[in-house]
């Protein structure tokens, strides 16, 4: 009985043979499930890509955050203001971009700590954020932040802070450097937009179109709400198919009533093309111009429409 035991303790003892290694059990799938990535009390939102949504920010100094045309920030005591009505969009697990629904912009934080609103997608446009006590969200920008000072330096050594946004008690935007994570001005309540913002937003079920890839890159665009239903039976007309209502511009220019259209034909036929140099600069004076703005926004006179064949 005592050999049994030597020999017992002996195997414990050796060690494991250098050619094996230990196998580790692998979760479904084969990659390993992402940690959640949890600041203080505060989680990440987990949700990627997918449809943006659209929200307000209201800060907890009572200001709405605002993305203008013109590249300014700012907040707005408004309860419905158009350039508060934003578009927040996960590019990344916990990673958002936000853009204003109606300037076209994104909100932006550069290498100063300064918020602006840029006029194309970028890394300044990466925000981290994370949710907090209350329902209220901060969003750090992801480029940037304050790094701990080296070692042997004068200055006492600090820890690595995030810069957040914020809008102070003024409404006025905070530099990213000299903001934190438990002041009142970076904390945000997302807010579900209302019936008055949805007013202004002009959108609705019959803004919504079936869009289909045929044959040498051509696209139709098909109403999703309207189409022409099959005639019931033991009617005097002949039974028909159901048929959808698309787009289409006749070879005068002039918009086609839906129930004429069809799938086959010309005018219902539309190739997607990439906008050139000149499209982009008439988008760039449109949100930087005021003037410009407004002399395509009004109504073209007679002789305008004359011209142009209406």
């Amino acid at each position: 009985m005592v050999v049994i035991w030597i020999l017992f303790l002996a195997l414990l003892r050796e060690p494991p043979c250098p050619g094996r290694a230990a196998a580790v059990p692998e979760p479904p799938g084969g990659a390993p499930r992402a940690r959640r990535d949890a600041g203080g009390r505060g989680g990440v939102y987990e949700h990627l890509g997918g449809a943006p949504r659209r929200r307000k920010l209201y800060c907890a100094t009572k200001y709405h955050l605002q993305i203008h045309p013109s590249g300014r920030i700012n907040g707005t005591l408004e309860k419905n203001s158009a350039f508060s009505i934003l578009e927040i969009t996960a590019v990344d697990v916990g990673i958002v971009a936000i853009k204003g629904l109606f300037s076209g912009r994104y909100l932006a934080m550069n290498k100063r700590g300064r918020l602006y609103a840029s006029e194309s997608y970028n890394s300044e446009c990466e925000f981290v954020e994370r949710i907090h006590e209350l329902g209220y969200n901060t969003y750090a920008s992801r480029l940037y932040r304050t790094v701990p000072s080296r070692a042997g330096t004068k200055r006492k050594a600090s820890a690595e802070r995030l810069w957040y946004v914020s809008i102070n008690g003024k409404g006025r935007p905070r530099r990213g450097f000299k903001t934190r994570r438990t002041q009142k001005s970076s904390l945000f309540l997302p807010r579900v937009l209302d019936n008055k913002d949805h007013e202004m937003e002009s959108y609705n079920s019959e803004c919504e179109f079936v869009e289909r890839i045929h044959e040498l890159g051509y696209n139709t665009y098909a109403s999703r709400l309207y189409r022409t239903v099959p005639s019931r039976a033991g009617t005097k007309r002949k039974a028909s198919a159901e048929r959808l209502w698309y787009v289409s511009i006749n070879g005068k220019g002039r918009p086609r009533r839906g129930f004429k259209t069809r799938r086959t034909q010309k005018s219902s036929l539309f190739l997607p093309r990439v906008l050139d140099n000149k499209d982009h600069e008439m988008v760039r004076l449109f949100h930087s111009s005021a003037r410009f703005r407004e002399s395509l926004l009004r109504a073209p006179s007679k002789n305008q429409r004359r011209r142009r064949g209406h």
